[in-house]
């Protein structure tokens, strides 16, 4: 839980901050409490939503951020399972797998993109890795 505190102002006499829980929410599903909901104006609502929706995408990046840290090594020790026939994929899944390598080969190629062109085969055809799939 992640709690949610009002600063308001500084007590001189006891030397420190006057602070108020408001209430919490959940740090995995970002639900609020009845509590906070109920203790905080329609101003600090906004204030704690953005907040909340800060976190959220920060979380979401952070995801995304070590899938790809740990795609390569993961694809390749998927590569010889799938060959040996150690690991098993249904047709349909692993139509489903192709349409996204698509796809997300696409991606990557825009991420890695010189600022050069391609380099081309002497028939004009952009030269492709052979592990490469084109959709």
């Amino acid at each position: 839980m992640v709690q949610v505190v009002a600063y308001n102002g500084y007590d001189k006499a006891r030397r420190r901050a006057k602070v108020k829980l408001l209430g919490s929410f959940d740090r995995h599903t970002f639900e609020m409490t009845d509590t906070l909901k109920k203790n905080v104006t329609v101003e600090q609502m906004e204030e704690i939503q953005q907040h909340i929706e800060k976190m959220r995408q920060s979380v979401n990046m952070k995801a995304i951020q070590l899938w790809l840290d740990r795609f390569t090594d993961d694809a390749e020790r998927a590569i010889p399972a799938l060959r040996e026939g150690e690991a098993r994929m249904d047709p349909a899944a692993a139509q489903a797998a192709l349409a996204l390598l698509g796809r997300l080969g696409r991606a990557f190629r825009a991420a890695a993109r010189a600022p050069e062109a391609p380099i081309q085969a002497e028939d004009g055809a952009a030269q492709i890795d052979d592990d490469v799939a084109e959709f």
